[in-house]
């Protein structure tokens, strides 16, 4: 079996072999970790009624988190087989840990009966009955920390074992009178075994000494024990009416509950304080509390109940579940996230769980983490069709486009008729400049569904990016009879204004901006409608653009370039400062400012502005730029980068030459005579000085906002 894989878990190494089961160490192929596990025999899983028997009392195994209790990750059938994965926890049973551990004190014995009692106590308030405490299913590590194991199913194990009327097993010394007599089990059977638990752990004896299986059974239900005073003279004393009273052959006079069991203990000499603090009875009454205060819709209130639910049982994924979404739908995502993942420690198989965390994640565009745990969710379960639209979305969003179309085309085979997943492989296409592809899964998605609008408004985009215009509008034109989007009616609306049609191009405009208040499109094609008409109508417009998009640099100009018609020029010049930010290299505003700085003098500032005119609109420039460029220089002095300023002047005056590139050198040399000669003509007076403005003349940015993007992908 070494190296085969039975579910989930490679198996690594064989730990032990008995009749029943086979224990070994394997690794979580999911998750990466160590398990233990057991693989039923032929024996057991054959029979149907034990197996039945035995996976229903794993079921209510797989119930229990505590810290105390080793934990059932895992029951299953599967690939031949029938096995229960548990934690790995390196240890030695209770018989090995003491044949180790010589000197222990009375508190460290008696911490590990607590320990076993804090096991046994959660697992009542669960309605959990152990059946089968002995010490092979009591677990230590080197610290002494205490793990309880396999409850209920030793049990079914036991009962299928062929026992010989003259073997004693261990087994026996532990069971209790009601058990021997094949009576129901109730709590009080749990509580005999610990009692023997207890008498072996101070004394390494039993309270029987009898010679063979049948006088066993016997003392048992005649209820003749030894005195563990008599084994254990300096501490046994203390224990001798809690031991007799644990082992009352009648359980009716043994203690109720494991609190009474503590209470006499701490009412020793010894002055212990045990008090076991997880109680899921006491949960309960907040759970209940907490699902009146849900139904009424407080929910603060509700959440209030939850977490003190949580506070007696922290260890019970269902309530962190129930926290997690409550957390949730009130937009707490950060407690949210916390009780799911607390909820997944403990059942990391739970997929559905998983999925709604990944959800919560992929809402908070925490597409990394939403993605691990869809990858997940696809090993423990890739039939699970809900994860994968979002598994690929998440993946759309960080661009991984062929991941993407890999898990939607994986979730067709599960889901082969969801038009959805056709629609967004196109987009992933177009994305991927696959463009003739996203066409073909378009127009397969239009095929099947004729008003499929998002998938028609795309396919109108990529007529348009064609250049195919006429089609693009017939494709509009289409969707408009089947849906109002918002921003296939502003292209409407851009198409009526190139047909002159103002009216109908409004009346588009208006509908998309009712349609989607936000539609700063619609709003900054109003302002240039307007721009010509009414100037503060038009300056309406631009300002509830950047009230929806503050970076929209083109209505920050254009509101500047009105402030400044306005004779505003502070306001103006707060505009065109912003769109630099946005725009460093904007000549326009570029040129304003420097202009501004040449106008007062503060030639220092008007260079930087308008060097950086000179790398973004080397097309706009005229001559009076360059002649004031020399301006600039003459007055701070610098004569040699002057004299090369007032020569491209002269040459962009005088001579007819290609601007996008250097200036010619015959053209340079024959401007540069001019200039000399100029200059030693007529001095500081030439009228190449004459001129302190630029004058490039600004304008406003009038182009139509359009919508050519396609639809996005369809989320959930």
């Amino acid at each position: 079996m070494i190296g085969h894989i039975v579910g989930n878990y490679k198996i690594e190494e064989r730990v032990m072999s008995k009749e029943l089961y086979t224990i070994y160490v394997a690794t979580d192929t999911i998750f990466g970790n160590k398990v233990y596990l057991k693989i039923l025999s032929h024996k057991m899983s054959d029979n149907a009624g034990a197996k039945k028997r035995y996976l229903e009392e794993a079921g209510n195994y797989l119930k229990l988190t505590h810290p105390n209790i080793l934990k059932l990750l895992n029951a299953e059938e599967g690939d031949g087989f029938t096995y229960l994965a548990y934690e790995y926890y390196p240890h030695k049973n209770l018989d090995e840990y003491l044949a180790d551990n010589h000197n222990l004190t009375i508190k460290d014995l008696t911490d590990i009966f607590f320990q076993a009692c804090a096991a046994i106590d959660y697992a009542h308030q669960h309605c959990v009955i152990h059946k089968n405490i002995t010490p092979a299913c009591i677990f230590l590590d080197s610290s002494g920390k205490l793990k309880l194991g396999d409850f209920g199913v030793s049990f079914v194990e036991l009962i299928q074992t062929e026992i010989s009327s003259n073997q004693i097993l261990e087994d026996f010394y532990y069971f209790s009178p009601e058990k021997l007599k094949e009576e129901n089990l109730d709590e009080r059977a749990d509580i005999y075994s610990l009692g023997i638990i207890l008498f072996y752990l101070l004394s390494k004896r039993y309270p029987f000494d009898e010679p063979n299986l049948e006088s066993l059974i016997n003392a048992k239900i005649e209820g003749r024990i030894k005195d563990i005073a008599s084994y254990n003279h300096n501490d046994g004393p203390e224990f001798s009416g809690i031991i007799g009273k644990l082992l009352s052959k009648d359980k009716n006079e043994r203690y109720l509950n494991i609190n009474q069991v503590l209470d006499a203990v701490n009412k020793t000499k010894f002055g212990f304080s045990y008090k076991i603090d997880i109680s899921p009875k006491q949960a309960n009454w907040f759970i209940n509390k907490a699902r009146q205060d849900y139904m009424a819709r407080r929910l603060d209130l509700s959440a209030e109940q939850w977490e003190k639910a949580a506070s007696f049982d922290p260890y019970n994924p269902n309530i962190h579940i129930s926290l997690a979404k409550l957390y949730a739908e009130t937009n707490n995502t950060p407690k949210a996230i916390e009780h799911y993942n607390t909820a997944i420690e403990v059942s990391p198989y739970k997929y559905k769980w998983r999925n709604e965390l990944a959800v919560l994640y992929k809402k908070n565009n925490q597409y990394d983490r939403a993605i691990n745990e869809y990858g997940f969710i696809k090993k423990l379960d890739k039939s699970f069709v809900n994860f994968y639209f979002n598994y690929g979305n998440c993946l759309f969003y960080m661009k991984k486009y062929d991941e993407a179309v890999s898990v939607w085309n994986e979730a067709l085979k599960y889901d082969k008729d969801n038009l959805k997943y056709f629609y967004n492989i196109g987009v992933a296409n177009y994305f991927l400049n696959k463009q003739d592809q996203a066409v073909k899964n378009w127009r397969e998605v239009t095929a099947i569904n004729s008003k499929f609008v998002k998938a028609i408004y795309n396919l109108s985009i990529a007529e348009l990016n064609a250049g195919n215009y006429n089609n693009a509008f017939k494709l509009w034109s289409e969707v408009d009879k089947i849906a109002g989007l918002s921003y296939l009616k502003l292209n409407l609306g851009n198409h009526y204004y190139k047909q002159v049609n103002f009216e109908s191009a409004l009346d588009y405009w208006n509908t998309a901006i009712n349609l989607d208040k936000n539609s700063w499109h619609a709003y900054f094609n109003i302002a240039i409608y307007y721009f010509d008409k009414d100037k503060n109508k038009s300056k309406e417009m631009f300002e509830k653009t950047v009230q929806i998009k503050p970076d929209l640099w083109a209505s920050l100009w254009n509101l500047g370039y009105i402030a400044k018609e306005n004779n505003d020029m502070d306001a103006a010049e707060t505009f065109f400062n912003k769109v630099l930010e946005l725009k460093p290299d904007y000549w326009q505003a570029n040129y304003y400012l420097g202009e501004k700085f040449l106008k007062d003098g503060n030639t220092e500032e008007a260079q930087k502005y308008f060097l950086k005119i000179m790398n973004a609109a080397r097309e706009d420039l005229d001559n009076t730029f360059y002649k004031n460029m020399g301006i600039i220089f003459y007055k701070n002095n610098e004569k040699e980068k002057a004299l090369d300023w007032f020569i491209k002047s002269v040459a962009h005056r005088n001579f007819q030459w290609d601007t996008s590139i250097g200036i010619p050198d015959n053209v340079y040399k024959a401007s540069k005579i001019i200039v000399e000669k100029e200059l030693k003509e007529k001095g500081d007076s030439s009228n190449l000085l004459l001129e302190d403005d630029v004058k490039l003349s600004l304008k406003p940015e009038l182009t139509l906002a359009e919508c050519k993007e396609i639809n996005t992908i369809i989320d959930y």
